[in-house]
């Protein structure tokens, strides 16, 4: 399984490489995309399009903030998995996308278990 993951700027770089050391071991290939910028909604919304265009079987999204891939997602026609992690896109703003699914996480005491729970959410 190819994984695209498109992080936020701040913090991304250490969740990336968290990404990149456990899904190999659950068998999946992992590209991680961090935005240059902290905190840059757009640049993240552009980054989300030219993923959502690639060739993975699934994207998985930390959004900058409630609303900035709402439009980028609903206007993919998406025809692959799309994992929302954190507090994410506001509800109601992708309501009956194909294969968009929200994974909130609230309360996990490790990234590495944090990375290995949205893994195992794309391989169940």
């Amino acid at each position: 399984m190819r994984i695209g993951v498109l992080l936020r700027g701040e913090g991304g770089a250490a969740r990336g490489a968290a990404y990149e050391k456990l899904a190999p071991e659950l068998g999946m290939e992992v590209h991680t995309v961090c935005p240059e910028r902290a905190g840059d909604p757009l640049l993240q919304a552009a980054l989300c399009y030219r993923m959502l265009q690639l060739d993975y079987d699934a994207v998985v999204v930390y959004p900058e903030n409630g609303t900035n891939l709402a439009g980028r997602i609903r206007g993919a026609a998406v025809h692959r998995t799309v994992l929302d992690v954190g507090p994410g896109t506001d509800p109601g703003l992708l309501d009956g996308v194909p294969g968009y699914r929200p994974l909130r996480i609230e309360g996990i005491p490790t990234l590495a278990e944090e990375v290995r729970l949205v893994l195992n959410a794309l391989s169940a």
